[in-house]
């Protein structure tokens, strides 16, 4: 399979329900922001998306183009998956799938262990070469933000939570 796996986690000082709120409650499609060659995503509305296991719904873009949202998994305060596909842009044409997972573990102290893996499923040995050289760090570089400002976000909980009136 012409797969491209792209991972990243860390560790971040807030209990893992909390933790696990804060990032599903996220558009975590920001990821795929501002990548050469993909339209931006039109936003999300979390507060609207059905979390249940194989719940579907069409995502769109900015160029009013669509694809297919798939909740594959949901397992409240430890794991979620999703799968995008079916999508309708040509400029996208050359990826099959993506699929995210975001999974938390309890590191004790008030702190917990997030890890997030995306996976790229391309049409082509050539196509995944090409996006891998292409857009590959730039998804990495977008995961690995997200985590650092969930980590300064954190240090705010942590001085809410630090205070004692």
């Amino acid at each position: 399979m012409n797969t491209i796996v792209i991972q990243s986690s860390q560790d971040i000082n807030i209990p893992v329900v909390e933790l696990f709120k804060h990032i599903a409650s996220r558009d975590l499609l920001t990821v795929f922001h501002n990548i050469p060659f993909v339209q931006r995503f039109a936003p999300i509305d979390q507060s609207e998306v059905n979390r249940s296991l194989g719940s579907e719904s069409i995502i769109f873009f900015e160029d009013f183009n669509s694809a297919r949202h798939v909740f594959l998994t949901f397992i409240n305060d430890w794991s979620f998956s999703v799968r995008i596909d079916n999508f309708t842009s040509m400029r996208l044409s050359p990826i099959s799938a993506v699929e995210y997972q975001f999974t938390f573990f309890d590191n004790g102290d008030k702190s917990s262990i997030v890890s997030a893996t995306y996976q790229f499923q391309m049409r082509s040995k050539i196509e995944m070469l090409l996006f891998k050289m292409l857009a590959g760090k730039f998804i990495q570089k977008h995961i690995d933000i997200f985590f650092k400002r969930i980590i300064q976000s954190s240090d705010q909980y942590k001085i809410v939570t630090d205070w004692n009136y």
